[in-house]
């Protein structure tokens, strides 16, 4: 992603993560185009109308957007599908990783560079939640 570095992925030496830019919630319809365009991958409705999922063939991270009610940077982040998320938080917390709020079937992560990031209880192969 534009501007933050996953956990997994080595620093290239910046000291933090840049500024995002701002965007108020009506400009979520431009977002949602933007990131269709870049990775050519469609937007598809999440499991909540304000989520907008983009995931191309075959990938277990996939990018999700939402739209929310107040002025805030821009919200898409990687959702990376994991069979066991505590296990994955374990790992990338080895890697440098901090986690920051969770939720039955999540877990938010902060990387090293402040990205923030999502490990959740998906199928990495499907994609799917579990049933």
């Amino acid at each position: 992603m534009v501007g933050s570095r996953s956990a997994a992925v080595p620093r290239g030496g910046e000291p933090a993560r840049p500024d995002l830019p701002r965007r108020p919630p009506a400009a979520y319809d431009d977002e949602v185009a933007f990131w269709t365009a870049v990775t050519g991958w469609p937007a598809l409705t999440g499991a909540y109308p304000e989520f907008r999922v983009l995931r191309g063939p075959g990938m277990p991270a996939r990018v999700l957007l939402q739209r929310l009610g107040d002025e805030r940077p821009a919200s898409a982040h990687v959702d990376v599908a994991c069979a066991d998320p505590e296990a994955a938080r374990v790992r990338h917390e080895a890697h440098g990783a901090k986690r920051v709020a969770g939720g039955p079937s999540w877990i938010v992560m902060r990387d090293p560079a402040g990205g923030l990031y999502c490990l959740t209880h998906r199928d990495p192969v499907t994609g799917s939640r579990p049933s």
